[in-house]
């Protein structure tokens, strides 16, 4: 899938395995392709992060609709890192 190349590329990046203008064929099992290419590189919420551009072909096969609830304490979201702290390090 796309957003699953664009994870990929992601993560080849920050091992340094991928850089800007590198591309990546991702198939499926069945054969299915997308192609990815780190178009640059930037900064969301002060992490790092790539601009992928995908092409591939997909299908519809559902629609969903979000609502936002307005009692809800996280309305933007929220990271493992909000609810167990940002410590990589783990206690014995």
């Amino acid at each position: 899938t796309g957003a699953g190349t664009s994870a990929r590329m992601a993560v080849l990046q920050a091992r340094g395995l991928m850089g800007v203008g590198d591309v990546l064929t991702h198939e499926s099992i069945i054969g299915s392709r997308f192609t990815g290419r780190i178009v640059d590189l930037t900064e969301i919420g002060g992490r790092k992060a790539i601009v992928p551009e995908i092409t591939g072909r997909a299908w519809i096969t559902g629609e969903h609709a979000y609502y936002l609830d307005p009692t809800d304490p996280y309305p933007e979201g929220y990271v493992l890192s909000d609810t167990w702290g940002t410590s990589t390090s783990m206690k014995q």
